[in-house]
């Protein structure tokens, strides 16, 4: 017997107890979506923090001005490669702050983030994946009038012989743009 697929009412805002990787102390495994028809969402679901219902409506992330990598599938645990899950974080549309766990690592490089107003790490560590063959940088802030706070970044060179590029953790394109509390390591910044 084929089971019918769960039907959520439009507008509704509904709690998810658990997504991909969901595990982030402030996060608590859940995440609120708003349910809304496609033509109400107005484009295509990332599929990370947006996502397509069986429907064919759209359940919505509900961010209340923040939002973690943990949100879009990342998992912070030092192994799993979280590039995609925070690439569609810093994409995502939110007026507020993008925060990451503390205390996590999350390996990952070649992360844009375009007019992204507040970065806070809270201590926690971008990890360039071992053996890369990615661009020179683990993160590049590109526009004016950015914070980036608390976030720490290892080049991990140890583990990228061979490689000819720098490793470098922070590249930023832009202006009035405030970097504080940031370490780097395994990296020439």
């Amino acid at each position: 017997m084929k089971a019918s697929p769960i039907l959520f009412p439009l507008g509704k805002t509904i709690r998810v107890k658990s997504n991909k990787g969901a595990s982030a102390k402030d996060v608590k495994g859940a995440a609120d979506y708003k349910i809304l028809s496609l033509i109400e969402f107005g484009g295509t679901p990332d599929e990370y923090g947006d996502h397509t219902l069986a429907s064919g409506n759209v359940a919505k992330l509900v961010t209340y001005g923040v939002i973690y990598p943990e949100l879009f599938g990342a998992f912070g645990d030092g192994v799993t490669d979280d590039s995609l899950a925070i690439q569609a974080m810093l994409d995502y549309d939110v007026e507020g702050e993008i925060r990451f766990t503390q205390g996590f690592t999350y390996v990952a490089t070649d992360l844009i983030a375009s007019n992204v107003s507040h970065i806070r790490g809270f201590g926690s560590l971008l990890l360039r994946p071992p053996s890369s063959l990615a661009s020179d940088y683990i993160l590049s802030i590109v526009g004016d009038g950015s914070t980036v706070k608390g976030l720490n970044f290892d080049g991990n060179a140890s583990n990228n012989v061979g490689h000819t590029s720098r490793s470098e953790g922070l590249r930023v394109l832009g202006n009035n743009v405030v970097v504080s509390e940031t370490d780097s390591s395994n990296t020439p910044i």
